[in-house]
């Protein structure tokens, strides 16, 4: 019985070591358990990381979990995902974990995936798995996070720079009602970057170049580190396509070359 138990709940990891094994059973032998069946050819992958990881042959894996449908109660099973889920996000397989919430419904730890796992993804040019787990939250859920609105403007801006400037502006009037400064002056920066990208109408910039004087006013100055230096860059950028005052150039021209 406590094999079976072992096998039905480990099946809800597409990939695991043996103390996420161990985490989600209780099965304290997890490790010598993966190992034998890796060793006696039970259907089980063995794969030598810096901790083995091991993965069920996919039929093995899908007929464990029509066992385990049959076998637990839904919210039991909605559960085990859960745990699951959670083990994949602090192992670092994050869009494992996004299945297993997704399956669940669990909006708000998506959300929590979102938001934690955006900037490095969409450093990884992987704007399309970002949009899909933005496209699965309910609307009125991402309506109310100004940072989920901000991050799906970052991933438009490779396919729809429009569409994607609409939602950076939605997110700076949530910011500034809210008053988070970071999140103004990264949607601030967002919106320019989807007016230059597609390099078609350099118009908008104007409203954008006399919005920040404004901003800075109101927040008292650039935000320090990495949301200042994006503001510095992409306000630089803006300037040297639009016939704006000396001053304004002159001012973030110095600025962008003390940063650069």
């Amino acid at each position: 019985e406590e094999r079976r138990t072992f096998l039905l709940k480990t099946a809800f990891l597409p990939r695991m070591t043996a103390s996420m094994a161990e985490k989600l059973t209780g099965v304290e032998d997890a490790g010598s358990i993966l190992s034998e069946m890796n060793r006696h050819n039970r259907f089980t992958r063995k794969y030598f990381q810096r901790e083995p990881v091991y993965e069920y042959h996919d039929l093995f894996r899908e007929f464990l979990l029509e066992q385990a449908s049959a076998a637990y109660f839904k919210k039991d099973i909605v559960k085990i995902r859960q745990t699951a889920a959670a083990l994949l996000e602090e192992s670092g397989y994050v869009e494992d974990a996004a299945v297993l919430v997704r399956e669940v419904g669990d909006w708000e730890a998506l959300s929590r995936l979102i938001l934690s796992q955006g900037k490095s993804l969409v450093a990884q040019g992987r704007y399309l798995t970002v949009l899909e787990w933005l496209g699965a939250l309910p609307g009125e859920m991402l309506e109310k996070d100004p940072w989920l609105l901000y991050w799906k403007g970052v991933c438009l801006i490779p396919f729809s720079p429009t569409e994607g400037r609409a939602h950076f502006e939605e997110a700076l009037r949530e910011f500034d009602a809210r008053q988070e400064a970071p999140g103004v002056f990264l949607s601030w920066a967002g919106a320019v970057e989807a007016v230059i990208t597609p390099t078609e109408n350099f118009t908008p910039l104007d409203g954008y170049i006399s919005l920040l004087p404004r901003l800075l006013e109101k927040y008292g100055g650039l935000p320090a580190g990495d949301v200042g230096d994006e503001v510095t860059c992409w306000m630089f950028r803006a300037l040297s396509y639009r016939q704006s005052p000396r001053d304004a150039v002159e001012l973030w021209t110095s600025r962008a070359l003390a940063l650069a």
